[in-house]
């Protein structure tokens, strides 16, 4: 089938709208869409061909929608690769049939059930983008938002460090430099706070506040728009505090770039992105020995807060989670991996096998003899 078109409307005819208009009425171009409302019926499109770019503006509404920065280009890399397989591979209209078949593409590829889901949900808002905007008919949008996700089973433990190996790794970078000092200072947010790597990336100095007679991170905004107070340990601001001192900084973002405060200046200095961020902690992780990402010291907090005796409920605020099960994930507290059944099987030591004593082959025909 020759692609004309990234989305192909095709209605059924409806006796009281009529059935497609004819090429000749359709306009001058194809990216005319003819459109008729009869009585208090929705919209029906009844014009097709549209042109190439249709799913590429409607993926900008799509992207309008969302508030989160991390969300935007999450689905704009979901979209991206949907428009590209849908061009390459399906040709065909956008319809529930191609969505199954880009389902089943993914599982093919071994993804995991959220990052399936994740895709799935993108394809769908952009269904229901170009349906709210009379770019595809209603019958077609419901359609592709039937499409079942993959079910997800059970919780992935995740992986976490030590008390012991939280300090080995705070004492990796050292402070000979300025970026050792400013990386002691990251890793200790990211420990002492369990902050996530956007929210280290838009920390600023007027966030470090006295409460209570403690210091604390306030009124930092988290996904979804939530706001939370994040109460820190006095090794964490003064971690931040030699950082600040070095870099002669005391306004503005925490964190910026060594080497742009150095050549650029104290005003020009560029705030760290969140794969600078990454990179950091996976340099320091790899000389400390230990297989670690940045979201796995966000539950090392929980860990560690949790084992010291803290609530779970305390816990849940300075995560910023909306719900308490979810810290329950983070801290695994269905699961006792220090009591497991395991432990109690009443088996120490593995088990000798018992061997028969084999008498040789000489000293046998010898006695025989």
């Amino acid at each position: 089938m020759n692609y004309n078109s990234t989305i192909t409307l095709r209605p059924p005819f409806d006796a009281a709208v009529g059935p497609a208009l004819p090429s000749s009425e359709q306009g001058v171009n194809n990216q005319q869409l003819a459109v008729e409302r009869s009585g208090s019926q929705a919209l029906v499109v009844v014009g097709q061909g549209a042109d190439s770019d249709t799913l590429e503006r409607v993926k900008l509404l799509v992207l309008d929608c969302l508030n989160s920065t991390n969300s935007k280009l999450c689905y704009a890399r979901s979209l991206d690769r949907f428009i590209a397989w849908l061009r390459s591979e399906w040709r065909g209209p956008f319809n529930r049939a191609s969505v199954q078949r880009f389902k089943s593409v993914l599982i093919a590829s071994g993804l995991q059930s959220a990052t399936v889901n994740q895709r799935l949900a993108a394809v769908k808002k952009l269904a229901s983008e170009a349906c709210e905007n009379s770019l595809l008919d209603p019958v077609i949008a419901a359609g592709i938002a039937r499409v079942h996700g993959v079910p997800k089973r059970g919780v992935r433990t995740g992986n976490w460090l030590t008390l012991v190996e939280t300090k080995k790794l705070l004492r990796t970078p050292g402070s000979n430099s300025l970026v050792d000092k400013r990386d002691t200072a990251l890793l200790a947010v990211f420990c002492g706070a369990g902050l996530r790597r956007q929210e280290i990336v838009d920390l600023t100095f007027d966030h470090i506040q006295l409460r209570d007679g403690r210091w604390c991170i306030v009124d930092i905004v988290s996904k979804h728009g939530h706001i939370r107070t994040v109460p820190i340990g006095q090794w964490v601001k003064d971690a931040i505090d030699e950082w600040a001192t070095a870099a002669g900084i005391s306004s503005g973002i925490v964190f910026r770039g060594a080497y742009s405060l150095r050549f650029r200046g104290l005003h020009e200095g560029r705030r760290l992105t969140p794969q600078a961020v990454f990179k950091a902690v996976k340099r320091h992780a790899e000389k400390a020995g230990l297989s670690i990402g940045c979201h796995d010291l966000r539950r090392s907090f929980a860990k560690l807060a949790r084992k010291g005796g803290s609530p779970i409920e305390q816990i849940k605020e300075s995560l910023g989670h909306s719900s308490v099960r979810t810290t329950e994930f983070y801290l695994g507290t269905d699961q006792d991996l220090q009591d497991a059944p395991a432990d109690r099987l009443g088996i120490d030591d593995l088990p000798r096998p018992l061997h028969r004593r084999r008498r040789r082959v000489d000293q046998v025909e010898v006695v025989r003899s």
